[in-house]
């Protein structure tokens, strides 16, 4: 789907995330991602089964599962936000998962599709990825900033930025953690937009090739 829709998906940072995801023996992985699209749902079992080779789960608003029952398929968790003990219950299924040794799962703590951009200030997170960090205690976080984006080619392109692998642990106190993840993702996406102005993505490389602009075919 990805192949047929997009004419490439580039990345950086994703070196260092293989090289922790090999070198890690005992610690659970929580992936933090921006949730700025549909094509969302169908980017992560892309990472997962083919690019990482994870083979994890991921934290989904039931209404999307709902929707498109693919997704429940490739081993998406159910949220349902609305109701908080069904919420709370869904959380704790994360941290059973994660407690279990060298488990994955990616979460979109926005919680649901904001739209990127510079000077937007959408990256507002639910605390539901703390509440799992703090039941679960020490896991490996990685951000990950995406971003869709028509350049040059008939089909848009999405940017990956693996820009932060950290070691937490989750007797952490205080309401500053969340505002603190905040901030990265807008610092982040900030930098992103200035590289993508001055045509300046060089440090980014293709790790899946789609379908050719009409010109090039």
């Amino acid at each position: 789907m990805l192949a047929r829709n997009f004419y490439a998906i580039y990345s950086k940072g994703e070196n260092e995330v293989i090289r922790k995801l090999s070198d890690n023996k005992d610690k659970p992985f929580l992936f933090i991602l921006n949730h700025s699209n549909w094509w969302d749902g169908v980017l992560i079992p892309y990472l997962d089964l083919t690019f990482l080779k994870t083979n994890g789960y991921c934290l989904m608003e039931k209404k999307q599962i709902d929707k498109n029952q693919f997704f429940k398929k490739i081993g998406a968790i159910e949220i349902l936000r609305e109701s908080p003990f069904d919420a709370i219950r869904s959380l704790n299924s994360c941290v059973e998962l994660l407690k279990n040794r060298k488990s994955i799962l990616y979460i979109f703590p926005q919680g649901e599709i904001k739209e990127n951009g510079f000077g937007k200030n959408n990256f507002r997170f639910e605390r539901g990825y703390e509440y799992i960090i703090k039941k679960t205690g020490k896991v490996i976080l990685i951000n990950c900033l995406v971003n869709y984006k028509f350049i040059k080619e008939q089909r848009p392109e999405i940017f990956l930025n693996f820009f932060e692998i950290q070691d937490v642990d989750g007797d952490f106190t205080g309401d500053d953690f969340i505002a603190i993840e905040e901030e990265k993702f807008r610092t982040e996406q900030k930098i992103f937009e200035e590289k993508f102005d001055t045509n300046s993505l060089k440090d980014y490389r293709e790790i899946l090739s789609g379908r050719k602009s009409i010109d090039k075919r």
